[in-house]
């Protein structure tokens, strides 16, 4: 992947999660976009979390695997919390979670991540699809 499209990847993940409400204050913003990316880059990466997406990201952020998943699991709570949860429903195209569910960090990451290969395999970017 040259610059440009990696560059180009990182606006797409973090205008995704702009659009589903997640506040890019929290520290849990900046994890999930480096988790995503890390995933889309190398979908293997989703069947060891801990070892390939947690603890890259914690090096990356200079922390650790337990506040990498804590931090991101706390943007997810404050994203439903503000009922949010119906835009990510819309954005997978069927009805995943209930309006009040706090999606598992693993499983949010899971399909966020395949949406944006699914973007980048269609030449759209995701914007595109809202």
């Amino acid at each position: 992947m040259n610059e440009n499209s990696f560059s180009v990847l990182q606006t797409n993940i973090r205008r995704l999660l702009l659009h589903l409400g997640m506040c890019p204050t929290l520290l849990g913003y900046e994890c999930l976009a480096l988790a995503i990316e890390l995933c889309v880059l190398d979908k293997d990466r989703m069947c060891h979390l801990l070892d390939e997406v947690y603890l890259p990201v914690a090096e990356m952020q200079r922390s650790t695997m337990q506040r990498v998943e804590r931090n991101i699991r706390h943007l997810v709570h404050h994203m439903a919390d503000r009922g949010k949860i119906s835009r990510l429903n819309e954005l997978l195209g069927y009805k995943v979670y209930d309006a009040h569910d706090y999606p598992p960090v693993g499983e949010l990451i899971g399909h966020l991540a395949e949406y944006i290969r699914l973007c980048v395999a269609e030449n759209q970017s995701p914007q595109a699809k809202f």
